[in-house]
């Protein structure tokens, strides 16, 4: 037993309860020996946990739980490689073993939730969270509980509105979304009153992922209305790299009734996490059918705030974006007007589950006279999951 415990503080675990086994095979009554053989087996399984040797590790603890099946460090390491190995139903097989023999534990009963997360069954792991949180009282707790539902949520309801100083227009618009199980696809009606009269425009928009690298984005708009353009097409598709940096590739066209014209674009961007901070930057390569090419950019940042519920934005750009909401029906006369913008905003998530948010944006244009106008935008947007 002396020489097992040098060996054991010597770290070769394996050869010291190659000893404690066979004493404790000779000696079946004896408590001491048991306990110092399950110490050196568990010391054996965190060895190669810790080395990344999960196959060992596992070998390790089931060996332990062999002897001990109630043993709550070899339960939580067990759960823990499952759950990194995706075998959750093994998983909530030793979760539910833990919760009977540590009905007050609350690593049990939040384990459950987050193995249910990760398989995807949102309601079930939704109630354990719930549980949780009534059994065991914390912010933490109840934040993670209210996360869970509101990915049970498969619809979302919106109201934005825009108000533009430069004709002194305003544009609201109601929204109806619907999650699926690899995207989600919105309605959007759009509300315009503007110096030149009023208009309607009907919106679809969708997003769509074909596997944890790419997804899609599309957008088709029509109106009958000069508030807003005739027609409206977007498609884009993104990839994801890794540390965080994503790629686009799209395109964009309006026609616009008023000139009988349509303007082409072709857009790619780049985005890039680091840390808390979110950053993209966008170029657009425009053509207006008259053979002449036009340029646009936009930079936007995103510090998030709260585990990512909350933002700050700030924007900047130069050129005239088809994409920019407020403004893309004044596309064909703004093409060659050189803009500068400039904004920022904040947006606030409520128990994950209602989203508000604010912007102001600034844009200053020189005109071909030499002189120089402005145009400001204030922006606000409620939506609601359920």
């Amino acid at each position: 037993l002396k020489k097992a415990g040098v060996l054991e503080s010597m770290q070769s675990f394996r050869e010291a309860y190659v000893i404690t086994s066979a004493l404790y095979k000779r000696y079946p009554f004896s408590s001491k020996l048991r306990n110092t053989y399950l110490e050196q087996v568990l010391a054996s399984g965190r060895y190669f946990n810790k080395m990344q040797q999960t196959d060992s590790a596992l070998s390790e603890f089931s060996k332990v739980l062999a002897l001990s099946p109630a043993d709550s460090n070899a339960l939580m390491y067990t759960i823990n490689i499952l759950n990194e190995k995706k075998a959750y139903d093994t998983a909530l097989t030793l979760i539910d073993r833990g919760r009977e023999h540590y009905p007050e534990s609350e690593y049990f009963l939040l384990k459950k939730a987050v193995v249910l997360e990760n398989k995807a069954s949102y309601l079930d792991a939704f109630k354990a969270a719930d549980s949780t949180a009534k059994l065991f009282p914390s912010l933490k707790n109840r934040e993670y509980a209210d996360y869970l539902r509101s990915r049970t949520f498969k619809n979302q309801v919106g109201m934005q509105f825009l108000y533009s100083v430069l004709d002194t227009g305003s544009q609201t618009s109601l929204q109806y979304l619907h999650y699926l199980s690899k995207g989600s696809i919105a309605a959007r009606l759009n509300f315009a009153g503007r110096n030149t009269g009023t208009g309607l425009q009907m919106e679809l928009e969708s997003y769509y992922k074909h596997n944890p690298r790419y997804y899609s984005y599309a957008n088709i708009g029509i109106s009958i209305k000069i508030v807003f353009p005739q027609w409206k097409l977007g498609y884009s598709l993104f990839h994801n790299f890794a540390k965080g940096w994503e790629a686009e590739l799209g395109a964009r066209y309006l026609w616009f009734k008023q000139d009988q014209s349509g303007i082409f674009s072709i857009v790619g961007s780049g985005a890039k996490y680091f840390g808390d901070f979110w950053a993209n930057l966008r170029y657009f390569l425009i053509s207006s059918g008259n053979s002449s090419l036009y340029h646009a950019a936009t930079l936007n940042i995103r510090q998030y705030l709260n585990d990512k519920t909350d933002y700050l934005s700030a924007a900047f750009g130069i050129g005239n974006s088809p994409d920019e909401f407020s403004r893309n029906f004044r596309l064909p006369a703004n093409l060659g007007i050189t803009t500068y913008s400039i904004g920022m905003g904040y947006a606030h998530t409520m128990q994950y589950r209602n989203t508000v948010s604010i912007s102001g944006n600034w844009y200053n244009q020189q005109l071909t006279s030499g002189t120089f106008r402005n145009q400001y935008d204030i922006f606000f947007s409620f939506l609601r999951k359920f």
